[in-house]
């Protein structure tokens, strides 16, 4: 019954991940795909960003995505932050995915057609963030 428990878990955390790399997507188009792709999520209105961005937030699982978006409204980059509690399985889940290509302790690659994505985490003392944004090319 545990080992159920935690590939569901595994499952679930799975697509909250793949669902992150919405960078180049405009913000209607990120607030349809959030819409019927996690309707759990819902869209946080509140004040006190002076940046752009979209903010979701999941109250049953206690889960923020913030998208970044650019002067034009285009996704730049994005956060999934998580409550500690889920950093273990989430590193679990980033290093033994065949989607992500690990590239140190805290680092990813994922592909998306062409283009490559790093994701890194960010870890507090509570809670910890899952950056992600467009690999940057090389000179």
């Amino acid at each position: 019954m545990n080992k159920l428990l935690i590939i569901l878990s595994i499952i679930i955390l799975s697509g909250s991940l793949n669902a992150q790399i919405l960078i180049g997507l405009t913000e209607d188009e990120i607030l349809n795909y959030m819409e019927e792709k996690h309707p759990n999520y819902n869209l946080n209105t509140g004040f006190g960003s002076t940046e752009n961005t979209v903010k979701f937030y999941d109250s049953t699982r206690d889960r923020t995505f913030i998208f970044f978006l650019d002067d034009k409204g285009v996704c730049e980059y994005s956060k999934l932050m998580l409550d500690m509690e889920e950093y273990d399985k989430t590193v679990s889940v980033m290093n033994n995915s065949k989607s992500f290509i690990t590239k140190g302790e805290h680092k990813w690659i994922q592909k998306k057609g062409n283009i490559e994505f790093v994701l890194t985490i960010d870890k507090t003392k509570w809670m910890f963030s899952l950056v992600t944004q467009k690999k940057k090319k090389r000179k």
